[in-house]
């Protein structure tokens, strides 16, 4: 019998990225700070403290957006937190890399918000695609055939160095 295809999920969370994936057929493994009901193989890590037991298809990565979020401005504008701190964010976005390095995937993709174009482009290039708020960077072109308004696909590679 062929072997499932293999998604490493990381930052799952609930595993919205991850259900699509296993509905395609696909064996999955999230990885989180906290369990809020990941419904497949669940393990429990802080991801700077993570490293991959295999190989993975696929890897995708949503590392937390607070510190890049218009949200958080105004939040801190109100008095209400502190000023982003997008180094905070980018800690774990570099860490998500090297996670991505690790697990050598075929295909990976990582998702932030708008806000955090100028601070993960540094490491990873342009985007693949811009579909605000939503911004992908991946190791392949994101076809777009009906673009939401706004929306900009970007041809452009990426500096993680994977096929």
């Amino acid at each position: 019998m062929k072997e499932k295809p293999s998604l490493l999920d990381l930052f799952c969370g609930m595993g919205g990225w991850s259900i699509g994936f296993y509905r395609a057929g696909f064996d999955c493994t999230g990885v989180d700070i906290v369990d809020v009901g990941y419904p497949y193989r669940f393990v429990l890590s802080d991801i700077r403290n993570y490293h991959p037991d295999r190989r993975y298809d696929v890897v995708v990565a949503s590392p937390p957006c607070t510190e890049f979020s218009p949200l958080t401005k105004l939040s801190a504008y109100k008095g209400e937190r502190p000023p982003p701190d997008p180094e905070k964010g980018m800690v774990l976005v570099r860490e998500a890399v090297r996670v991505i390095d690790e697990a050598k995937p075929k295909f990976w993709v990582l998702e932030n918000v708008y806000g955090s174009i100028p601070y993960i482009s540094q490491i990873l290039g342009a985007p693949s695609l811009i579909a605000r708020p939503w911004v992908l960077w991946s190791n392949f072109q994101i076809p777009s055939p009906t673009p939401a308004p706004g929306a900009r696909v970007n041809k452009g590679g990426n500096k993680l160095g994977l096929p």
